[in-house]
């Protein structure tokens, strides 16, 4: 079966202080679509597994691009606060929509 995921990206480059703070924000659907438009629910995913897939995908990619060293790969897996995180809580029901403010995007 062909699906397509729904998602939303918002890079930013500068942290609270507004130093230089590369990172992106991601808006994710909990399914997927189908061929024919229908939506389909996945079940409740673990949020600590996704933030390893996620961090571990980022990771390979810049080092195929010779973006990143093993090592520095290395000291940021022992990272307590490793920059990477997913939150997964959060539910937009269909009959109670929310507005989105993307305000912040410039």
């Amino acid at each position: 079966m062909v699906v397509d995921p729904v998602f939303i990206l918002s890079i930013q480059t500068a942290g609270d202080l507004m130093t230089w703070h590369p990172h992106i924000h991601c808006l994710v659907s909990d399914g997927v679509f189908d061929q024919q438009g229908y939506f389909h629910a996945l079940k409740m995913m673990d949020s600590d597994k996704a933030m390893i897939i996620f961090r571990e995908k980022v990771f390979n990619m810049l080092r195929e691009n010779n973006r990143i060293s093993d090592l520095l790969i290395s000291k940021m897996r022992q990272w307590n606060h490793s920059g990477f995180s997913v939150y997964n809580m959060g539910v937009v029901e269909e009959d109670n929509p929310v507005e989105l403010d993307f305000s912040f995007i410039y």
